[in-house]
């Protein structure tokens, strides 16, 4: 679908929600927003990262616009998600061969979305002047084996909620095992001290 369109989609869904004149809705490079510094309290990116060819520029914009004492939200997706290790496709998408793989199945490089490891991305929050405040990883399903789902889809569900819960409760090898890495990051005021 062309970008205007769900730039139209969005601002529907935001009159719908009575946000009119609330929420301006606008197409912009994640790499370069067209923004003033500092304009923003809160900038949320979900679903963005795995498909940027530069994830280092596009944070470092995002702390850039947001102003201090603001937060940016962000999800990764996860390079130690349990698929990646219990299907053997899943553990080649972590490997340099991930760009023969997808060539040989006729899909093009740029539909490819990159998974990050949490530190990374923790990394690269803090490069940006940002401080990591809340971080879990969510989503383990569905399961698989060479891309053919291992449960039907009402036990994978079950099965996904309980894993969930046991990463939700810190368990070891689960805690950071989830699809996704979901991350609120704060801006600091000038001089404050950020922790490593």
């Amino acid at each position: 679908m062309p970008v205007l369109r769900w730039v139209e989609l969005a601002a529907g869904q935001a009159r719908a929600a009575g946000l009119d004149g609330q929420v301006e809705v606008s197409p912009a490079d994640a790499h370069a927003l067209p923004f003033e510094g500092g304009q923003f309290e809160l900038v949320v990116a979900v679903g963005v990262i795995p498909w940027l060819h530069s994830p280092v520029k596009a944070v470092a914009e995002m702390a850039r616009v947001l102003r201090a004492g603001g937060d940016v939200v962000l999800t990764a997706d996860n390079g130690a998600r349990l698929t990646s290790f219990t299907d053997p496709r899943g553990m080649l998408a972590l490997t340099p061969l991930r760009r023969v793989y997808h060539r040989l199945r006729n899909r093009p490089a740029q539909a490819v979305s990159y998974l990050y490891f949490p530190r990374r991305i923790d990394r690269l929050a803090r490069q940006a002047g940002l401080r990591p405040v809340a971080r879990r990883t969510i989503g383990f399903g569905p399961l698989s084996f060479m891309g053919r789902p291992l449960v039907g889809e009402q036990r994978g569900v079950r099965i996904d909620g309980r894993l969930q819960a046991l990463a939700d409760a810190g368990f070891p090898g689960l805690r950071w095992s989830g699809w996704h890495y979901l991350l609120r990051a704060h801006k600091g005021e000038p001089g404050d001290l950020q922790t490593p």
